[in-house]
């Protein structure tokens, strides 16, 4: 995971940077369909180590124009829940 992707500074305001890849403790890809039903595309397993994790769909059969959104959620130290959602 790059740095330079997730940036994590303490709510104190010291202004200290955290290296994500210490703060980050779950993540997790899903693709879902056009219509963003319940049932998504693809749904990868919670990955507990996202430092050493690629996710890899080329065996999945997914099609691009099958997609309607991307979503990446992961899980801090802290116990915070972040998704990330991506519409195409």
């Amino acid at each position: 995971m790059s740095q330079g992707f997730f940036r994590y500074h303490p709510a104190d305001g010291s202004g200290r940077k955290l290296n994500p890849e210490n703060m980050i403790t779950r993540i997790q890809g899903t693709r879902a369909d056009l219509q963003f039903s319940a049932q998504s595309l693809y749904r990868s397993p919670l990955i507990l180590d996202p430092g050493a994790m690629e996710i890899n769909l080329s065996d999945k059969g997914l099609a691009w124009n099958q997609v309607g959104r991307v979503n990446t959620s992961y899980y801090d130290v802290y116990g915070n829940g972040y998704t990330f959602k991506w519409d195409k």
